[in-house]
C-alpha cells in the first residue's frame, strides 16, 4: 500500500511540470512544445498587459533582429556594419547618446584605445624629479 502511494506521488510530481506547461500553452493559445515554460509565462504576462511588442518578440523566437536592422543602425552611426557586432553597435550608440567620448573612441578604433606617447618636456622633467627624490610614498 505504501509503495502504491509513493509511486503515485512520484508520478504526479514528475507530471506536474508537463501539466503546467500544457495549461500555460492552452491559456495563451500556443502550440505544444514550441515555447519553454519561462517563455510561456512571459507571453501570458505580455498578453495580460496588452504589450504587443513583447508578444511579437516572443512569437518570433525572441530574436527579431535582422541583418537589415544592424545595417541601418551602423548607417546612422556612420560606421561599416561588417566591422561591428550588433552588441557593439548598440554600445556605440549608447556611448554617443551618453556623451561618453572615451568609450566611443575605443569602439570606433576597433576596441583598442589610442594612447599618446608624446609628452611635454615638463612631464618628463617632473617624473624624473619625483623618481630622483624618492617621493613615491
Amino acid at each position: 500500500m505504501k509503495t502504491a502511494i509513493l509511486t503515485t506521488a512520484i508520478a504526479l510530481t514528475l507530471a506536474a511540470p508537463a501539466f503546467a506547461a500544457g495549461a500555460l500553452e492552452a491559456s495563451v493559445g500556443a502550440q505544444p512544445g514550441v515555447y519553454s515554460t519561462a517563455e510561456l509565462i512571459q507571453l501570458r504576462e505580455a498578453i495580460a498587459n496588452g504589450d504587443e511588442q513583447r508578444i511579437l518578440f516572443l512569437q518570433n523566437g525572441a530574436n527579431p533582429v535582422t541583418v537589415e536592422a544592424g545595417a541601418e543602425l551602423a548607417a546612422t552611426l556612420g560606421v561599416d556594419p561588417a566591422e561591428y557586432s550588433l552588441a557593439e553597435l548598440i554600445l556605440l550608440r549608447n556611448a554617443i547618446e551618453d556623451g561618453d567620448a572615451h568609450l566611443e573612441a575605443v569602439l570606433r578604433n576597433g576596441g583598442s584605445e589610442v594612447v599618446s606617447t608624446q609628452g611635454g618636456s615638463d612631464s618628463y622633467a617632473t617624473a624624473a624629479a619625483i623618481l630622483a627624490d624618492g617621493d613615491l610614498d
